[in-house]
């Protein structure tokens, strides 16, 4: 976006898979599957009036069974399907896309680190005066262990440790002008959650779940879908701070089921660790020179489950966290726990 516009491109990722059938895929070194979507940025030269950050959305990265095959990767995977708002005048929302690892039949084995990326970034307001941040909202990120109970297969993933990411970030607020202009606040953070109401259908969070027979078994997991408001903008001249953005926790889960009635048999689900997160954080308040800073944003925790309702799961430390913190500010932010729960 150069002087003259108002508003950046939208950027929105595209589709990669990884996908076997009756053969094998042997991955020596690292493997990288990217579809992230990222907005136009304001690139002019001038102080711009009004110039808002492009859309930015993920796209969709799937690494999957679809026969008895294998996939085997030897060092460090990334699956990424995040979305970036642009940077403007205001920044653009930015919403994380759909990255999972899945099958019913054959076997993955993902080697010592993993990481799945499906989080979204609000843009920053770094151009002109007192835009607000974009907002962040999380996507879609998964690990499904299923079986397929008409073939009577079910699929075996084993590896090391793994990330899962379905966060918010919200972006910062614009700078006051020292006058008239006061500072923009920082956008909204949301994990991925669900939506099926006013906003339209959506589907986001982080989650592992698990079926019947299938096997699971893995090092130290995070599981993430935390929302992060932005910070707000600075203030000159004795203006204040801008209000931090809010951060709303999403949905974490793991389930352990057996939908068709099969039994688990020899399928066994194991972590080194196992670590939910579903947590809120408010925004700081923007700085100011010699003025206040701005109030802090509230920071509400989402949904963070463990629910075993077939087999065994076996694991060493385990943390549910669905807290919510209010960020830094001349008024600090409210804070508000959400709900975290074992079945």
């Amino acid at each position: 976006m150069l002087d003259g516009s108002t508003l950046g491109g939208a950027g929105y990722g595209g589709y990669v898979s990884m996908r076997v059938a009756d053969g094998t895929i042997n991955v020596t070194g690292d493997a990288t599957l990217d579809a992230a979507g990222f907005g136009g940025d304001f690139i002019g030269s001038g102080v711009p009036d009004i110039a808002q950050g492009g859309f930015g959305s993920g796209g969709s990265v799937y690494l999957h069974t679809e026969g008895p095959g294998t996939i085997s990767l030897g060092g460090t995977t990334l699956l990424q399907a995040e979305g970036v708002g642009g940077d403007g005048q205001s920044g653009g929302d930015g919403r994380g896309g759909d990255a999972e690892i899945y099958g019913s039949n054959g076997e993955i084995d993902l080697g010592p680190s993993t990481t799945i990326l499906a989080s979204g970034w609000g843009g920053s307001a770094t151009a002109g005066f007192g835009g607000a941040g974009g907002d962040g909202t999380g996507g879609y990120a998964q690990i499904g262990a299923y079986q397929d109970s008409e073939l009577g297969t079910a699929i075996t993933i084993t590896g090391g440790d793994v990330s899962l990411q379905a966060n918010g970030y919200g972006g910062a607020g614009g700078a006051g002008d020292g006058d008239a202009i006061a500072a923009g606040a920082g956008g909204v953070g949301r994990g991925g959650y669900h939506s099926f109401f006013s906003e339209g259908s959506f589907t986001g969070g982080a989650f592992i779940d698990v079926e019947g027979t299938a096997s699971l078994n893995l090092g130290s997991v995070s599981v993430e879908a935390n929302g992060i408001g932005g910070i707000g903008g600075s203030g000159a001249n004795g203006q204040a701070g801008g209000f931090g953005g809010a951060g709303y926790g999403g949905y974490a889960e793991f389930s352990y089921t057996d939908p068709n009635g099969t039994g688990v048999g020899s399928g066994t689900v194991s972590f080194d660790n196992l670590e939910l997160y579903a947590q809120g954080f408010g925004g700081s308040g923007g700085s100011s020179d010699t003025g206040s800073v701005g109030d802090g944003g509230s920071g509400f925790g989402g949904y963070a489950s463990v629910a075993a309702f077939a087999g065994m799961l076996t694991t060493g430390n385990l943390v549910l966290d669905a807290s919510g913190f209010g960020g830094f500010g001349a008024y600090g932010g409210n804070g508000e726990g959400g709900d975290a729960e074992m079945w």
